[in-house]
This record gives structure tokens, C-alpha cells and sequence, in this order.
């Protein structure tokens, strides 16, 4: 007999992730969906779930019945396609927040601009250093919470997501010693699936607070104020 396991593909614990901050019934889920690769699967959610693409969401809401209990925005904080759309993340998140009905959350995720295997990529470093000097960018989890709290949301959280977005297995605190400790443990107990070139530089990063530059994805929410 075939034991099918409810979370054993990355796209349904991408999915659980999604329904962490969201949990009990009734919900309403907005998705943004622009075709990407980071689209969320249109069932499996535990209530009503629309759909709609990026200029949607820029639109305002013509009534409170279009409001939601969350709004999830995947992959789609600091990118391209938004930006050349006319949207930075500010913009993004206060769109995010017309369509929230009152403690609603906003649910998301994105790249980490300062995450070693995003700046090793081409034009890497170009633009985390072109993101200094943009209103509402983020390069790293404490730049997520304070351009969150910055869009009008309360409760902020983010978290390093473990290996990855697309095959993730946990979400780690962003918290300094918390982070440490978590990318410590982990290193040591899978030292045998590296060098020992690489065992060890990934120790002195983790033993140094700077573990969450392997973590090339972050994971937010954030609640819109009664």
C-alpha cells in the first residue's frame, strides 16, 4: 500500500507556511499572482480564496466586502516585474493594506539581497547596493520588520527560510542569538554533506551571527491595525 505524506513536496509546505499566520476559520485569502515561479497553488487553503495579478491589487477596492483576512504577496516584494510596474515595496504593501480588512495580515515572501548566493549572482551587488538608497528596500530581515512597521502594519515578523523557498523545511527567528544558535546546530549536524573547506567557513560564518547570509530567502508577516 502507497503512504502518501500530506507535506513531502516543497510546494505543500510552501503552502503550510502561508497558512501558519492564517490559521482558524472562516478566511478570506487574497493572492497576488503574477506567473511566476513563486505562484501559490490555487486549493488546499482552509477558506475562500480569489485570486488576482499585480495591477489588480494597485486598484482600490470598491466596497468592504472586497476585503480580506490576508493578502499574500509571493515573491513579489523587490522585483523587477513590480518595479517596472510602478511599485516599490512601500507601494506594494499599502495596496496590500486596502484590501485587508481590519487585523488582517499581509503574507509574503522574497529574495534576501544580501544572502551570499544572491550577491554572487550577476548584477548581485550592483543592486544591493543600489537598494541603499531606495525608499522601503529590503536587504535583510531587519530591514523587512521596519519597512513593515514603516507601510502601517503592527506585529511584524520575519524569518530565514531553511534550505529554500521552493523546498523549505524551516523557518527560522531572525533574532540574533536565536538565528545563531539554530545555524550552529544545523551546520554541525549535517557536517558530512560538505568539504571541509566548506564545513568550515560555514561554521565561522554561523559561530560569527552571520548564518543568515546562507539563507537566500525571507519569510514575513504582518497584521493591519484594528
Amino acid at each position: 500500500m502507497d503512504i502518501h505524506y500530506p507535506y513531502a513536496s516543497g510546494q505543500a509546505r510552501l503552502q503550510l507556511l502561508y497558512c501558519l499566520p492564517i490559521a482558524g476559520a472562516p478566511q478570506r485569502l487574497l493572492i497576488v499572482d503574477d506567473g511566476s515561479e513563486f505562484a501559490l497553488p490555487a486549493d488546499g487553503w482552509p477558506g475562500e480564496v480569489r485570486r488576482i495579478d499585480l495591477p489588480a491589487l494597485l486598484s482600490t477596492p470598491t466596497d468592504a466586502a472586497q476585503r480580506f483576512d490576508a493578502v499574500a504577496l509571493p515573491g513579489l516584494l523587490g522585483r523587477p516585474v513590480a518595479l517596472r510596474q510602478g511599485s516599490g515595496n512601500l507601494a506594494l504593501l499599502a495596496a496590500a493594506s486596502r484590501w485587508a480588512a481590519p487585523g488582517g495580515r499581509v503574507i509574503g515572501h522574497m529574495p534576501q539581497l544580501r544572502a551570499l548566493r544572491c550577491l554572487l549572482r550577476s548584477g548581485g551587488l550592483p543592486r544591493l547596493l543600489a537598494a541603499q538608497f531606495e525608499e522601503g528596500a529590503i536587504s535583510s530581515p531587519a530591514a523587512c520588520v521596519r519597512v513593515l512597521r514603516q507601510a502601517g502594519f503592527a506585529a511584524p515578523q520575519c524569518f530565514y527560510v531553511q534550505p529554500s523557498i521552493s523546498e523549505p523545511m524551516a523557518l527560522v527567528p531572525s533574532h540574533d542569538a536565536a538565528a545563531r544558535a539554530h545555524f550552529l546546530r544545523a551546520i554541525r549536524s549535517s557536517a558530512s554533506a560538505y568539504s571541509m573547506g566548506g564545513y568550515l567557513a560555514r561554521l565561522a560564518l554561523a559561530g560569527s551571527g552571520l548564518g543568515g547570509l546562507l539563507q537566500e530567502h525571507l519569510f514575513f508577516w504582518a497584521q493591519k491595525p484594528c
